[in-house]
């Protein structure tokens, strides 16, 4: 279990990070009877903690990971409550059939108060290979 780790902190801009030290892993992530089967982004499901009480009422959080895939046609990324067990609403990214390594960003998302453990997840779309270079969540004050 990774703790928060935060990359950049000012008034108006923060980065907690949920990768991986070196910010590299591979998802065994498979599509399986039409569904999209997730699965952790980062070896061995990479953690961190987060509350939004941590930042200014009027602070927008986001969730943005950078991945890329081979061998199908899309990928997706969202984020997912290990504490409540339940995916972020608003959270699922979808790579818009670019397979090389890109970043995308969620709309505002709404947490959870109070701290939670969060992971990234990547799921295949069209037997795709996902891996996900890095995730985090974007504080942005306004």
């Amino acid at each position: 279990i990774g703790t928060a780790a935060t990359a950049r902190l000012s008034l108006r801009y923060a980065l907690i990070s949920i990768s991986a030290p070196r910010g590299v892993g591979a998802s065994a992530g498979t599509l399986g009877n039409g569904a999209v089967v997730w699965s952790s982004a980062f070896d061995p499901g990479y953690i961190t903690q987060f509350d939004p009480d941590w930042f200014h009422p009027a602070t927008v959080h986001t969730f943005t990971i950078l991945m890329s895939f081979a061998n199908g046609t899309s990928a997706k990324a969202r984020l997912w409550n290990v504490t409540d067990g339940v995916a972020v609403t608003g959270s699922e990214v979808t790579s818009a059939g670019v397979p090389e390594a890109t970043e995308y960003e969620s709309p505002a998302l709404m947490l959870a108060s109070g701290e939670r453990n969060y992971r990234a997840e990547v799921g295949s779309v069209g037997g795709s290979e996902v891996i996900g270079h890095r995730a985090r969540i974007v504080s942005k004050g306004t």
